[in-house]
């Protein structure tokens, strides 16, 4: 499969999907996005998570989504 882009939204550990991912859709641009978990954002985690897919040698980089609209308070 191929794609310009892949999103994840991070609710737990994800590292093994995204790995199982990044095998079968080849694409130009991955992304790791937060989850709202009871009015929160889980944003310490995702950045962790995108920190560890990062720290892979030779495998694609994965970079941050934000949805600014929930950072602020707009539903």
């Amino acid at each position: 499969e191929v794609a310009d882009e892949v999103r994840i939204v991070v609710d737990k550990d994800v590292l093994p999907f995204c790995e199982r991912i990044e095998q079968k859709i080849q694409a130009e641009h991955y992304y790791l996005s937060p989850c709202e978990i009871d009015g929160k954002m889980n944003l310490l985690e995702t950045i962790t998570q995108l920190g560890q897919l990062n720290q892979r040698p030779n495998k694609p980089k994965w970079q941050l989504s934000l949805q600014t609209h929930k950072l602020i308070g707009i539903a």
